[in-house]
Formats: C-alpha cells, structure tokens, sequence
C-alpha cells in the first residue's frame, strides 16, 4: 500500500507513455511545489544512508520536481538529465521513485534497452519489483522479446500473484507473449 507522500513521486507500474502514443499525466502544478518546499519551513535532516553528503534534501528534490515538469511537457531528454542527478543524489529510500521516471522517459523515447538496465537498477532498491516488472514487460515487448516477456509474467504469476488491478494487465502481456512465440 502506498503511503500518502509516495503517490505524488512515484509513478503507478502500469501507466507509463507507451509506444503506441498513449500517455497519462498525474503530475502536480510545478509551482504547487515550489510555494509548498519554500514554504513548509522543514529542516534539511541529516545525511541519509545512500546521499552523498555534499548533497542536501533541496539539491535532489528540485532535480526530481525539474524532472517532472519536464516529463509532463515531453521534454523526456531533459527529464532523464534531472531523474538521473536525482536519483544519484537522493537517499535509498527515494531512488527507486527517481529511477522509475527515469525508466519511464527512457520507454516513451523508445530506448528500450536503457529502460531494462534502470528496471535492474529499481529491482535492487525496491521490495516488490512491480514497478521494475511493468517496466520490463513494456520493454521486451517492444524490442519483441517475446520468449524472454513470456517467462517473466509466468514467473510473475508463479511467484508473486498480482492484485486485482495489476493482475488484467500482467495477463495480457502473457497472453500477448504467448500469443507470439
């Protein structure tokens, strides 16, 4: 279950631009953010484990918020500049948000094979990998890897049965893959 914060920094697994020009866009105003960073009178807390310490709080969350503005514009080349300085500079427990943009600007400029590299980059910050998996199967679809799409959502639906909301689109990329090979 995602916590209140999570929702505006972290895209949903499944709705990301596809390559068939289908795009969702639940991205605050930019300048909500800015009043409410300025105005909230929050500390900077110390360094958390994964920042570098030269890095403040304000560094990574204006690059993640740039990012975002970017991503709702199109400007995905300029989005993924400000994704990956904020995932570099943010803690662990914010990078995984970071790379899912990033994974995202890489899918909706269809280079797929940088969207895998950063899905492996997510599953080894996330717990549930569900965000990695939507990134993969998007990928691998569209680089028409179907054997390799097929045995990830048969593992997928081995291992980890989805939710009610996830499990209709995971089993049309199975169905697609095994429709394919």
């Amino acid at each position: 279950v995602r916590g209140k914060d999570e929702n505006l920094l972290t895209p949903d697994p499944f709705s990301f631009p596809s390559r068939r020009g289908a795009s969702q866009n639940p991205l605050p105003c930019l300048a909500l953010i800015v009043v409410l960073a300025a105005t909230s009178g929050c500390q900077t807390p110390p360094a958390l484990e994964g920042t570098r310490p030269d890095h403040t709080e304000k560094d990574w969350a204006s690059s993640g918020a740039l990012g975002q503005s970017y991503f709702s514009r199109g400007r995905y080349r300029q989005a993924i500049e400000s994704f990956t300085r904020a995932a570099a500079h943010s803690p662990r427990h914010r990078q995984a948000s970071y790379l899912q943009w990033l994974a995202n600007c890489h899918l909706a400029i269809r280079e797929y094979s940088e969207a895998l590299v950063v899905a492996d980059r997510i599953e080894a910050i996330e717990t549930s990998g569900q965000h990695a998996l939507a990134i993969r199967l998007e990928a691998l679809d569209a680089l028409g890897r179907y054997s390799a799409g097929l045995a990830l959502t048969q593992t997928a639906l081995d291992q980890h049965p989805p939710g009610p909301s996830d499990a209709a689109q995971l089993l049309r990329y199975h169905a697609r893959f095994l429709g394919e090979t």
